[in-house]
């Protein structure tokens, strides 16, 4: 089911970084008159970040929420072997309509600030096309990932 903007709220990317301006985090946060709230975010400041790029679409909610599991699937399988990944798309919900376009900003702005690209999933999906040439116009490098951690529904 599909969360409804309420009114007043106000959703933005922000980047933290440090006096060298270098990135640290990168969150999207919702805020409101009375409270501002940090519904995702990326933490650069530990190490080299690598973005984590499977398929999202699907044909029902049910199917994109399946596929945003399987990407934290993904980056908690790579976590266990030492890789530090990070998948926007596993918060689902963002790409709801209220959240699509601030959504892809995020991922955006977390891609620009990765070391590299890890490429899941039996399909590359259009969203996944975009990322990859993204990457590559920002020189970063890319690693395929392993099918083989699990199968979503993919369009």
């Amino acid at each position: 089911m599909e969360r409804s903007k309420p009114a007043g709220l106000d959703i933005q990317v922000r980047k933290i970084t440090d006096i060298d301006g270098r990135v640290l985090c990168v969150e999207l946060v919702e805020e409101t008159e009375e409270k501002i709230e940090v519904v995702a975010s990326c933490d650069f400041s530990r190490g080299d970040v690598h973005y984590l790029a499977s398929p999202l679409s699907a044909p029902t909610y049910e199917g994109i929420y399946r596929n945003a599991e399987q990407a934290c699937g993904f980056m908690a399988s790579f976590a266990k072997r030492g890789l530090n990944t990070y998948a926007p798309h596993g918060f689902a919900y963002m790409y709801e309509e209220n959240y699509r376009e601030k959504g892809l900003e995020f991922g955006l702005t977390i891609l620009e600030n990765c070391v590299g690209i890890v490429v899941c999933g039996l399909v590359i999906s259009k969203g996944m096309k975009a990322e990859i040439e993204a990457a590559k116009k920002l020189g970063l490098l890319i690693f395929p990932g392993s099918a083989a951690i699990g199968v979503g529904e993919y369009e």
